[in-house]
């Protein structure tokens, strides 16, 4: 349980920083969702849990992103039990795949989560050129997940025009390599 409570303290940090620009507990001007990238689960458990807690915003959907392929989260959510995969494919999000959500965790985003999106390869480069592109931020894939998903228009609800949407873009655990090949510059060299 150590591990989620450290998990955990990026859902603590996120939250007092929306409060501090003014993001408000309910009604308008609140947060909407926070999307998070899924691979076991312990990550969008520990943030399930500080975002929604009363102190912060309990109302808040949080969602898992996971790659197509590694839907675990989604199919278990649906099924209300842990499933395991088999026979999954490559994923250029490679830090998201896990095959079964843990047992740790599971029963947590069973109760906390509002569900989980499922973005595909095409679309975590898109995310990744942009952040990139109009952030300055260089994201490994699996990092781009959750903006993948709203770029997609992946969120329940259609348009987040007027919303509050937080996503983790974690890791930038990839070399220049490895970064130009997925953005689609295999033969670059610096």
């Amino acid at each position: 349980m150590s591990l989620l409570a450290g998990q955990g303290s990026c859902g603590v940090e996120l939250c007092e920083q929306c409060l501090e620009r003014g993001v408000a507990r309910e009604g308008a001007g609140r947060l909407h969702a926070l999307l998070v990238p899924t691979g076991g689960g312990g990550l969008a458990a520990g943030c399930a849990l500080a975002t929604r807690a009363p102190q912060f915003f309990p109302g808040a959907a949080v969602y898992a992103v996971e790659p197509e392929g590694y839907d675990d989260h989604a199919l278990s959510l649906a099924k209300g039990e842990r499933v395991g995969l088999v026979g999954n494919p490559p994923s250029l999000c490679d830090s998201l795949q896990a095959v079964s959500p843990g047992a740790n965790t599971f029963p947590i985003n069973a109760r906390l989560l509002a569900g989980a999106l499922v973005v595909g390869d095409e679309e975590v480069r898109h995310a990744m050129r942009v952040a990139f592109e109009m952030l300055q931020i260089v994201l490994e894939p699996g990092g781009a997940a959750g903006l993948a998903a709203v770029l997609a228009g992946k969120l329940p609800g259609g348009s987040i025009r007027g919303k509050t949407i937080c996503i983790i873009a974690s890791g930038g655990n990839l070399n220049l390599e490895k970064f130009a090949k997925v953005l689609g510059c295999p033969n670059s060299k610096m």
